[in-house]
């Protein structure tokens, strides 16, 4: 049974946002939504406090130097968050100021957000209302890498069926994933570091050498580590001296906090840090706008569009046996499969590659904010702020849609 637990600071919206989960699941018996009032999350925050208040005061029971998955150390309470696979957190938490033991505020939702990936057993957690309001498209295709949220979005998208299922129409931006297969992604990621907790994370994630690694930019590599070569940096680096872990005075409560940590923020760092560019990972959809010949269909929408099922599962029309050799290894690590491009880029297994004069139309043109292909006569063109030769990506266009910043379109 997947636990979904929403939080919010104001009396009764908890409860309204969980119906509207309810009903966008409605037909999964594998699912069970349910709030928080107030006063329990402000006493939820509290209780938070203070195992992070216990872990400082003995800081031995976590060394910062060497991280043994297997050691325990002695914490028998109980907290609502961490029996949650999914946690909905509001952003504003002004009104908590007069509910329970935490004093809310303005903007407090991401200090909870913090809270929670490091001091509760949750799973992945969902902050609305802290970068959306409303029906919101991000042209800058940046992920907000250093909000301990794994997905930032508006409340108003809780009732689209696109944040569960590739079952939906219209507006859906492609950086979402869906929420339920990144419940056991996330416990299949912190597995794979768990397994090998001192080896260096890019290395694991066949990142540290080649190619793909000369474009990882400075930017994402100080992700990783300011104090060591990013590519010797492995989770106890990462999670007490990355800034991006845990915060300079904090400690661990329990020792596998760590690979919950390390696991949720290298995940977010690769889905909304190293993808957005598609030019060192590449998708599916991307990658046939570049290499049509790939296709394994006709030129119609419903053929190309087979290429954007997130499902793991599904089959996604394109010749993956021709670029099987250039598929990124670790495929938990991302809501989608990936390709690493410069070995595509060289891969003559591919047409448009061994023959680059030859002609390749693109009839179709793939839609950021729709997560789908549409005709080009019906698309705009927009500029992404991306350190990449692919910046420029094209949207729907919803008119009851707001896209910001509105200069990231071209004329």
């Amino acid at each position: 049974m997947i636990q979904i637990l929403v939080c919010d600071d104001e009396r009764g919206r908890s409860q309204r946002i969980a119906e509207i989960l309810t009903g966008a699941l409605a037909g999964n018996s594998e699912v069970e939504v349910r709030a928080l009032e107030p006063r329990d999350f402000a006493d939820a925050i509290a209780s938070l406090e203070q195992r992070q208040k216990a872990a400082r005061s003995n800081p031995a029971n976590c060394s910062t130097e060497k991280i043994d998955p297997d050691s325990t150390i002695e914490d028998d309470t109980e907290h609502p968050f961490d029996s949650a696979d999914i946690l909905f957190l509001d952003y504003d938490l002004l009104q908590l100021t007069d509910e329970g033991a935490y004093a809310g505020g303005s903007g407090s939702g991401e200090r909870v957000a913090y809270l929670s990936r490091c001091y509760s057993r949750c799973g992945i957690i969902v902050a609305y209302n802290q970068f959306f309001y409303g029906r919101t498209f991000d042209l800058t295709l940046r992920g907000h890498l250093r909000s301990f949220a794994d997905l930032n979005l508006s409340s108003d998208a809780m009732a689209n069926p696109g944040l569960w299922s590739d079952g939906f129409e219209g507006f859906r931006p492609w950086s979402w994933p869906l929420l339920l297969n990144a419940c056991e992604r996330l416990q299949r990621c912190v597995a794979n570091l768990v397994s090998q907790p001192d080896r260096p994370i890019l290395d694991l994630l066949g990142l540290a050498s080649g190619p793909a690694f000369g474009l990882l930019t400075r930017e994402l590599l100080d992700f990783l580590s300011v104090n060591v070569a990013p590519e010797s940096a492995d989770v106890n680096e990462f999670v007490h001296y990355s800034g991006n872990g845990l915060r300079f005075k904090d400690r661990l409560w329990e020792p596998r906090a760590a690979f919950r940590i390390a696991g949720a923020r290298i995940s977010k760092w690769l889905e909304r840090g190293v993808l957005p560019g598609q030019n060192i990972l590449v998708d599916a959809p991307h990658l046939i706008d570049r290499y049509p010949s790939l296709v394994t269909g006709d030129a119609s929408e419903a053929s190309w569009n087979k290429s954007c099922l997130l499902d793991g599962t599904a089959d996604l029309g394109i010749d993956s046996k021709a670029i099987e050799p250039s598929q990124f290894p670790m495929p938990d690590w991302l809501s989608r499969k990936t390709w690493v491009w410069p070995l595509l880029a060289r891969s003559d297994s591919i047409r448009e590659v061994s023959d680059p004069w030859g002609e390749s139309e693109v009839p179709l043109a793939f839609c950021e904010d729709a997560s789908r292909f549409h005709r080009r006569d019906m698309v705009r063109e927009f500029v992404a702020e991306v350190k990449s030769e692919f910046a420029r990506r094209y949207v729907r266009g919803f008119s009851d849609v707001r896209y910001e910043p509105i200069t990231g379109f071209l004329v």
